[in-house]
């Protein structure tokens, strides 16, 4: 099996930092392939809007930076798991900006599916995905809106959690123990 960490290396806290460490000793315990990609602001480049992607290098973003070996590493992955913090209830712009930049792994084309028009799939198998939202003070309101954000365009994602304290890692290692 193998893991992808996805991360934000610009903003961290003491309990993302270590939920980060047990994450990586829990795969390689289980010995897991794992790896992890840390964004910092000047890592990716905002999506040119070209369709590049999709027309003259098919499967692969034109633009020579980071996200060229995130899209290969995260394609050929079991598992991704992102570790994101919560900026008003809302992913960090660098992570986000990777989750954005995953268009080369979709095709150009529209389908209809329950009511919902949407991009079909370029490839049959794609990693299972894990999102963990951190944040030293979350209202409600932000985890709230974390939520419905990842409901609404993160549909094929299953397990969220929230890093939030000493007690939320234990039970979010026990629960990523049972989901593995």
């Amino acid at each position: 099996m193998k893991v992808l960490f996805i991360g934000d290396k610009n903003l961290k806290t003491e309990y993302s930092i270590d939920l980060d460490k047990k994450l990586n000793e829990l795969f390689t315990k289980k010995g897991y392939e794992s790896k992890t990609i840390k964004i910092g602001e000047k890592d990716l480049a905002s999506c040119a809007g070209c369709f590049g992607c999709w027309i003259k290098t098919p499967g692969e973003c034109i633009i020579n930076d980071l996200m060229s070996e995130i899209n290969r590493s995260y394609m050929n992955s079991d598992i991704v798991i992102y570790l994101t913090p919560i900026i008003f209830g809302q992913f960090s712009a660098n992570i986000k900006n990777a989750m954005d930049r995953r268009i080369p792994n979709i095709l150009p084309f529209f389908e209809k599916v329950n009511g919902v028009t949407k991009h079909p799939s370029r490839y049959e198998k794609y990693p299972n995905e894990m999102i963990i939202g951190y944040s030293d003070d979350i209202t409600k309101e932000e985890k709230n809106t974390f939520l419905d954000l990842i409901k609404k365009h993160r549909k094929k994602v299953e397990n969220i959690f929230f890093c939030l304290s000493q007690e939320s890692n234990k039970e979010i290692i026990e629960d990523i123990k049972k989901i593995i």
